[in-house]
């Protein structure tokens, strides 16, 4: 019987889209993905005709048509159709809405207790890789339970897949506020696998629980030159640029290999940094790597009018991530040496 391999994560809030079981079928096979999507809507629509709601999840789950074996090493996996992400509330129920009573907003007394917080729990299924027998998901088992870079490259798969879901909601719901997911925002990620019926309800038959990323060792002055800058900003004595948040996106957008984006983003940033910085003095070692990053705008602008016409190569998005990288390295000496860090 095939089993299903799956990452969960576990959130303390709401990552946008709502409860429910979504079809991810791979970007690059439109047509393929058509004609999963046809046969996963006819397969629930006969599961509710039958009245089963509770099954739903295990019927569109295994309705992907099942691929013949990978040619090549034993450890490889069948290759299906189409992932499945399903998306669970539990714990604590979300606050009653309604109007105001005609006394207004309750009192609250001191020292009452908060409310209890609900969970997340997205739970990725991987029916692209498909384990045909107990064997091959045992195998799959020992290698995630024993090596760390094999969690690592699942875990990154399935938290792409899920930002797949949070950027199309964000832009579906046309609401900025919901955000991309990064690996420290989830309480407990778990990495198992299950048959259809088990993992489309969340579930499963064998799991692990996956170590939090390791925390980076940092020095006193790396520790508090974020809250020190912050202090400063707050008191009037430092300044947020407002180019520092299209720069920060721009950083977003690069990392979730979103490059076209990135390199649009870069350049509404620079140009707006030189309009930020325009007739201010800097001190010295600051002045001259303002002048060297003067240098790549150009560049800058050549990547953003590639990016206009197409997708840019695997080249010319590694040049983006250095003149990001640059561009927010300049950004941290301006602030930070005036701080009296070198």
């Amino acid at each position: 019987m095939n089993r299903f391999p799956f990452v969960q994560f576990e959130f303390t809030h709401s990552i946008g889209p709502p409860a429910g079981r979504y079809v991810v079928y791979p970007e690059d096979d439109q047509e393929l993905a058509g004609e999963v999507l046809d046969e996963l809507d006819s397969a629930y629509e006969e599961m509710s005709a039958a009245g089963s709601p509770g099954q739903a999840g295990s019927t569109v789950a295994s309705a992907a048509p099942q691929a013949t074996p990978a040619v090549g090493h034993e450890d490889d996996l069948l290759l299906g159709a189409a992932d499945v992400i399903v998306i669970r509330t539990v714990g604590a129920p979300a606050p009653r809405g309604g109007r105001l009573g005609r006394g207004g907003a309750p009192a609250v007394a001191d020292g009452e207790k908060p409310r209890e917080l609900s969970l997340t729990l997205a739970t990725v299924v991987f029916g692209t890789r498909l384990l045909p027998d107990d064997r091959v998901a045992a195998r799959f088992f020992e290698s995630v339970q024993s090596r760390g870079d094999e969690r690592d490259q699942w875990a990154r798969a399935a938290l792409e897949t899920l930002n797949r879901s949070v950027v199309a909601y964000r832009a579906c719901a046309a609401d900025p506020y919901v955000i991309d997911l990064s690996p420290l925002d989830a309480r407990a990620t778990r990495i198992g696998y299950g048959i259809a019926e088990l993992v489309a309800a969340g579930k499963w038959e064998k799991a692990i629980a996956v170590p939090p990323p390791p925390v980076p060792r940092l020095s006193r002055d790396q520790k508090v030159m974020p809250t020190q800058a912050m202090g400063m900003v707050l008191t009037g004595s430092g300044r947020v640029l407002e180019s520092e948040d299209l720069l920060l996106r721009a950083v977003l957008d690069v990392e979730q290999h979103r490059v076209r984006a990135g390199a649009m983003g870069l350049r509404a940033a620079f140009d707006l940094l030189l309009g930020e910085f325009a007739g201010q003095h800097l001190a010295g070692s600051v002045q001259a790597q303002f002048e060297r990053l003067l240098e790549t705008r150009d560049e800058i602008g050549q990547l953003a009018d590639a990016a206009v016409r197409g997708p840019l190569s695997t080249r010319q998005a590694e040049r983006l991530a250095d003149l990001v990288e640059a561009t927010g390295a300049f950004i941290d000496r301006w602030r930070y040496e005036a701080l009296g860090y070198a």
